[in-house]
């Protein structure tokens, strides 16, 4: 019988805690996920994503088992919380997204300015599937029969074809990998560096500055102006 006065607050604890750090993980992985690593940013939201539904439950569960005045007001107020924070999102978003492009501008002006001038290389994809223009290739170690179904020549071979210096590729693949990214594509000027298969940074220096909501191709959009010449799209 004297372990049951320990245990109702720890239970509390844990609950309440458990449901604040989920969200708090969720909201850090989605509002800077231009500062993490992809492994990170993937994993801290299934740390913070799949377990809030499940803590927030057992929350109402513990309100209404048995019914106490006190319980129900804590438990609407981790949801206003919940409400908040979703709420919230949207703007703190933008506003670090924003510092991410300030705090790294120089890095992306001289990254789109080499690939631009390189001309060799309009696109490239270093991620689950790599690719040097259009061309999947097999990165040295890999094995086709992770994508049987692909037909993926050496990369050797792709940038022989295209007479593209090893090393260049390398180092716009490690440049890619520093600032977060994962591919990149350009055409006539504009560069859009991906940062996963439906959104990443859009670079436009020529012609009339773009606004939030104007169509881009593949069905995308420009979300939101960055800085000069710099836009977070999605496609």
């Amino acid at each position: 019988m004297a372990i049951n006065p320990l245990l109702a607050p720890l239970g509390r604890v844990l609950l309440f805690g458990g449901y604040t750090a989920a969200l708090a993980l969720w909201l850090f992985s989605y509002v800077g996920h231009f500062f993490l690593s992809r492994s990170t940013e993937d994993t801290l939201s299934a740390w913070g994503f799949y377990p809030t539904p499940v803590l927030f439950l057992g929350i109402l569960l513990y309100a209404v088992i048995p019914p106490r005045r006190k319980k129900v007001w804590a438990a609407g107020i981790a949801l206003v919380v919940g409400i908040l924070v979703l709420n919230f999102t949207w703007p703190l978003k933008a506003y670090s997204d924003r510092l991410y492009v300030q705090r790294h501008k120089a890095a992306l002006d001289g990254l789109v300015a080499e690939i631009i001038a390189y001309e060799r290389i309009r696109s490239m994809d270093y991620d689950y599937l790599p690719a040097v223009n259009g061309t999947f290739v097999l990165l040295p170690g890999q094995s086709a029969a992770s994508a049987p179904h692909l037909r993926r020549v050496a990369l050797a071979t792709a940038l022989a074809r295209d007479s593209i210096d090893p090393a260049k590729f390398a180092d716009f693949q490690h440049r890619l990998a520093e600032l977060h990214f994962m591919a990149f594509w350009t055409d006539r000027g504009e560069v859009t560096i991906a940062r996963s298969r439906g959104d990443g940074l859009l670079y436009r220096s020529s012609g009339t500055p773009l606004e939030r909501g104007t169509p881009l191709g593949n069905n995308g959009r420009v979300v939101r102006v960055l800085a000069k010449n710099w836009y977070y799209a999605v496609w």
